[in-house]
């Protein structure tokens, strides 16, 4: 069974420290998504079919609204990983010559100094005896060093525009925003957008590069995580505000999109401190509530692992 470690929020956006041992259905999400392969079964990022580097050799990073799934070897055990997804105003501000939405589906390079580091922060990440502030600075000079290696690496295709032109798009964008307690199904979309169904998939696709479905979707559990992150509602209370008519429905949806369900995601999640005491960029998590799993040990290049991380 799949299981998540940490969830930290920083002032890059946030990292999950996670051991993924099913497939992830396609997704997509609002901010460029960064994956590095630690160890254990191997672990396959395919978007529209190509493989995309994601082992001890390179990282896989995945620009925002770009679908993308994920297969694990479960045969193999299971592929331990961290995963980052940036905010982009970090990113504009710490990349400012970096040419906003290019990266779509790159190789990242991982020097053997770079691997090194990256053991280091899943360490720090996963003691709860570390500093909050010392980790967040660590993880985002990491991922400012990481990045520069892509900014070369960006291709004609890399450079697609994810903003609607049609206004009738933009209507449905807007739709979707903004009623995210609906069971919005697409076809109501389509309709409320001037649109008939078969035209309304065409031209979104045409015009944000992927279905209505997966952007609806990646809209819903990012709000999700943004509820449970800032808030201690209950979960069948979260689920209703994201319109599922059951909390089993939303544990299925958010289980096929992370590869946990939402209450191992919180309990994973840290508590945010007070964001004066870091500064003005810092965006600190909260104390987790729930005492930090133990520290799972490190695994030579190449093992796995049938247990739990």
């Amino acid at each position: 069974m799949s299981k998540i470690f940490r969830v930290h929020h920083g002032s890059f956006g946030h990292v999950s420290a996670l051991e993924l041992t099913t497939e992830l259905v396609t997704h997509a999400h609002s901010s460029a998504n960064v994956s590095f392969w630690l160890s254990g079964a191997p672990a396959h990022v395919l978007v529209n079919g190509t493989l995309v580097g994601h082992d001890a050799k390179k990282a896989a990073i995945i620009d925002r609204f770009v679908p993308h799934c994920v297969k694990v070897d479960s045969s193999s055990g299971a592929a331990q990983s961290l995963s980052f997804y940036l905010d982009p105003d970090w990113l504009s501000r710490r990349l400012p010559l970096h040419p906003p939405r290019s990266f779509t589906h790159l190789d990242i390079a991982i020097s053997a100094p770079l691997r090194e580091e990256l053991w280091m922060l899943r360490d720090m990440l996963l003691d709860d005896m570390s500093d909050e502030v010392e980790l967040d600075c660590a993880l985002a000079a990491f991922l400012k060093h990481a990045l520069i290696a892509s900014r070369e690496a960006a291709t004609a295709d890399a450079k697609r525009d994810h903003s609607a032109r049609d206004f009738r798009i933009r209507k449905a964008l807007a739709l979707m925003r903004n009623n995210m307690a609906r069971n919005l199904d697409m076809e109501t979309v389509a309709r409320e957008s001037g649109l008939s169904r078969p035209h309304f998939f065409s031209l979104f696709r045409d015009e944000l590069g992927l279905t209505p479905s997966i952007f609806w979707n990646s809209l819903r559990l990012e709000e999700a995580m943004l509820q449970m992150s800032r808030s201690q509602a209950s979960l069948t209370s979260v689920a209703s505000r994201l319109g599922f008519d059951a909390q089993c429905n939303f544990t299925r949806f958010f289980r096929q999109h992370t590869g946990v369900a939402p209450s191992e995601y919180r309990q994973a999640l840290t508590h945010r401190a007070d964001a004066a005491t870091y500064g003005t960029e810092a965006c600190m998590p909260d104390v987790l509530l729930a005492p930090m799993p133990k520290l799972p040990p490190r695994l030579p290049e190449g093992a796995c692992r049938n247990k739990n991380y």
